[in-house]
C-alpha cells in the first residue's frame, strides 16, 4: 500500500447528541459528482459543509448507487477530509466503491452517518499559508505551499486535502495525502518538518488526476492519533492549475 492510500485507522463511535446537528444539516452535502478513475472504479466526489456552531470530528459519509427501480447497486463509506470539521467550515469527500465495472446508476446520494463531536476547538498552530501555486507535472498535480511556522513547536505529519474542480466548478477529483519536499533532481519525497519562526515550502503530488482538472482547493492539516487531525486546519481558495512545473518554478522564484 502507497502513501497515496485513503485514509486509514477512523474508528467508528457512537454520534452523540450535539453531531445530530452537523448529521441533519440543511444542504450540508454539496457538489457531488460521480466519476470513473483510470482503472473503472466508481468514485463519488463531493464537498461536505458544516453550517452549524457544532464542531466534529471522524466523520464519515456513506454514498449510494441506485438503478432506476430504486434498487442498491452499490454502498460505501469514507471519511471526510480534513478529519474534523469546524462550525462554518468546508471538507471534501472521495467514496471510492469495491467493485470494478459498476454499471451506469440511474441516481446516487451521499449522507453524514458517523462522528462525534468535540467539546473545545482544536488548538491553533500558528502557522500561516503565505503563497500557494499547483501545476501539472504529466498526469499529476504538484502543489506548492510556501509556510510560516510562528509557534515554537516544530511540526511533522503535515497532511493535505485537495478537491480538484472543472471549469464549471463541478468537483471531479478529490484526494489525501502527505506532505513532503522537492529535491533539486525534481524528486518529490514525502514527508519532512516545518522548523520554528521560519518560512518554508512544502509540495503535495496528486496522482493521476482527473484530465478535466482546471482548479483545485487545498487543505493542510496536522495528522494526530489514528487519523485525527491535532490543530486546526488551514484551507485555500480555488487555485487555477498552471500548465506545466516550469511555470511553478518561475513563480517559486518570486517568492
Amino acid at each position: 500500500m502507497t502513501w497515496k492510500a485513503r485514509l486509514k485507522g477512523i474508528v467508528t463511535v457512537t454520534a452523540l447528541a450535539g453531531f445530530a446537528a452537523l448529521a441533519v444539516g440543511a444542504r450540508c452535502i454539496e457538489n457531488v459528482s460521480l466519476q470513473t478513475d483510470s482503472e473503472g472504479y466508481r468514485h463519488l466526489v463531493g464537498e461536505m459543509y458544516n453550517d452549524t456552531e457544532v464542531q466534529g470530528t471522524g466523520i464519515v459519509v456513506k454514498g449510494t448507487l441506485l438503478d432506476a427501480a430504486g434498487n442498491v447497486i452499490a454502498e460505501k463509506q469514507a471519511p471526510l477530509c480534513p478529519p474534523v470539521s469546524h462550525p462554518h467550515s468546508q471538507g471534501v469527500f472521495d467514496i471510492k466503491f469495491d467493485q470494478l465495472g459498476l454499471p451506469q446508476p440511474a441516481s446516487w446520494s451521499v449522507r453524514v452517518v458517523d462522528g462525534r463531536t468535540q467539546a473545545s476547538p482544536l488548538p491553533d498552530p500558528n502557522v500561516l499559508v503565505l503563497k500557494t501555486i499547483a501545476a501539472w507535472w504529466g498526469e499529476d498535480v504538484i502543489f506548492a505551499w510556501q509556510l510560516r511556522n510562528r509557534s515554537q513547536t516544530p511540526y511533522t505529519g503535515l497532511q493535505g486535502c485537495a478537491a480538484v474542480y472543472n471549469n464549471a466548478g463541478q468537483v471531479v477529483d478529490a484526494d489525501v495525502g502527505p506532505f513532503g519536499t522537492l529535491t533539486e533532481d525534481g524528486e518529490w519525497i514525502p514527508g519532512g518538518v516545518l522548523v520554528t519562526t521560519t518560512s518554508m515550502v512544502f509540495y503535495w503530488l496528486m496522482e493521476d488526476v482527473s484530465p478535466d482538472a482546471a482548479l483545485v482547493r487545498g487543505w493542510l492539516w496536522f495528522e494526530g492519533p489514528a487519523g485525527t487531525s491535532g490543530y486546526q486546519f488551514s484551507m485555500t481558495p480555488k487555485i487555477t492549475i498552471q500548465p506545466d512545473i516550469g511555470a511553478m518554478r518561475s513563480a517559486l522564484k518570486a517568492w
